[in-house]
């Protein structure tokens, strides 16, 4: 777990963040009392490598609904990958807030952080869905205890085409020059020599050579 944390820290400092368009949903109740229902959405995330900062919208609702809480406010998670896909993972976050629409004003200061693990159980068209188990703790009221949730969106992880992916330097296979079935592979070739430009027959040997001529018309003379 500190391993984790501190490699996650390393990164943060050294890395430049790449933004990332993501989408990300997620529901989990509190196993506390008074009990809270807590709703996220999250439209963007910050990635330094594999570890992903995702900021969200949060609404809480708290206890019943006389005397209870309806909390909005904004937060982040941070999640660390536990291997290259991100099937389990790690996750923590914070979130802070100003608005009760249970009070008259509507106006209450409050803030929130939780710290637990997660894991992908499915994906399908571009989407996973992961269940995560937290312990949370809310200022309100003092809350805090383990919750449930599930979280659907954008996978955590590298697709599973990056997963499968070859080295670096590597050619795709689709993109392999192939040769036609039962072609010899191409080795490249000597240029003939002039005396090998064409195979020699039996009429050639029985042609007088340039220089045979010659001397025979001066023997003639």
């Amino acid at each position: 777990m500190r391993r984790a944390s501190g490699f996650s820290l390393a990164l943060l400092l050294t890395s430049t963040p790449v933004v990332a368009q993501t989408i990300g949903v997620a529901a989990s109740r509190w196993l506390t009392d008074p009990r809270v229902s807590d709703y996220r959405l999250s439209i963007s995330s910050y990635r330094f490598g594999p570890v992903a900062v995702v900021p969200f919208g949060q609404v809480a609702v708290q206890g019943p609904r006389d005397g209870g809480a309806f909390l909005v406010g904004i937060g982040g998670d941070l999640m660390v990958p536990l291997t290259a896909g991100a099937r389990p993972y790690l996750v923590g976050g914070g979130s802070v807030g100003a608005f009760d629409f249970r009070r008259s004003v509507g106006l209450a200061l409050w803030s929130a952080w939780s710290a637990g693990a997660g894991v992908e159980l499915a994906r399908a068209l571009g989407l996973g869905a992961a269940l995560e188990v937290r312990y949370q703790a809310l200022s309100r009221d003092r809350t805090g205890g383990v919750t449930l949730g599930i979280r659907v969106g954008t996978p955590v992880g590298r697709r599973a085409g990056r997963e499968a992916g070859a080295g670096r330097g590597a050619v795709p296979a689709d993109r392999a020059p192939i040769d036609p079935i039962g072609s010899e592979p191409s080795t490249p070739r000597r240029r003939p020599q002039p005396d090998e430009a064409r195979p020699r027959s039996d009429s050639d040997e029985a042609r007088p050579r340039l220089g045979t001529v010659a001397v025979s018309a001066e023997a003639t003379i």
